[in-house]
């Protein structure tokens, strides 16, 4: 029998025929491509779009090291996707909620993507150049809130504004900072920073690191990202 009888369909029945070789096939492709439409959709999630820009961003910045240890941009953003910081790409409520612990997270966040570096990139890959990325990464996904008042449109949500845990991330150290933030200090705190800045932040190592965003903090209080106003931009 090469034909089916069907309900509420014109006619009444379907030839077997067309609708084993024409019609079912027919379906099954426009299914599958449904369903690839639809996971494509929900892959590109807008975590993943910040992550996307902010790893671009950190990527071409710390890699800006020649003299030291420079890599494409591709291999920063997989260290970045290989750690625990592609998370904060959902938000600032994935932040640590003090500035201690917030500290803290940050050297786990430099070791980690040193040593992930240095099987992805080369051993060259410092401390300084880990912190470069790490901070150039959440200054790019929190920009808009990590300088000043915290963005509270909802009024007060506890101890802390909605975005406050913003204000503990730490600037990124270069040269153009050191040297303007040097050049607003009296004579002892100069010279402390011409020493790193002798070092370079490339070669900066975790101690080198450490005193400068001290230095920082000695400038402009524990806001440390407020010594942002020392850099120029685009140099």
């Amino acid at each position: 029998m090469n034909w089916l009888p069907t309900a509420g369909m014109s006619g009444g029945v379907i030839h077997l025929e067309t609708w084993n070789d024409k019609l079912l096939p027919e379906l099954a492709r426009r299914l599958q491509e449904a369903e690839e439409v639809a996971n494509y959709t929900m892959e590109y999630h807008p975590a993943e779009h910040r992550f996307r820009f902010a790893a671009w961003a950190a990527s071409t910045a710390a890699r800006s090291s020649r003299q030291v240890c420079t890599f494409p941009v591709s291999k920063g953003a997989k260290l970045l996707r290989m750690s625990g910081l592609k998370w904060l790409s959902l938000g600032s409520h994935w932040l640590p909620r003090t500035r201690e612990d917030f500290d803290v997270a940050h050297d786990q966040w430099c070791e980690e993507i040193r040593h992930l570096a240095q099987d992805e990139i080369s051993n060259s890959f410092t401390y300084g150049i880990s912190a470069k990325l790490v901070n150039c990464f959440l200054k790019a996904l929190f920009l808009q809130t990590m300088v000043g008042p915290p963005f509270d449109p909802y009024g007060d949500r506890g101890e802390m504004g909605w975005d406050e845990s913003t204000r503990f991330i730490h600037p990124p150290i270069d040269r153009v900072l050191m040297e303007e933030a040097a050049r607003r200090s009296e004579p002892a705190m100069k010279e402390r920073w011409k020493q790193l800045i002798g070092v370079g932040w490339s070669r900066f190592t975790r101690d080198d690191y450490i005193r400068a965003i001290r230095l920082s903090r000695e400038i402009v209080g524990e806001d440390v990202a407020q010594i942002e106003a020392c850099w120029s931009g685009f140099q």
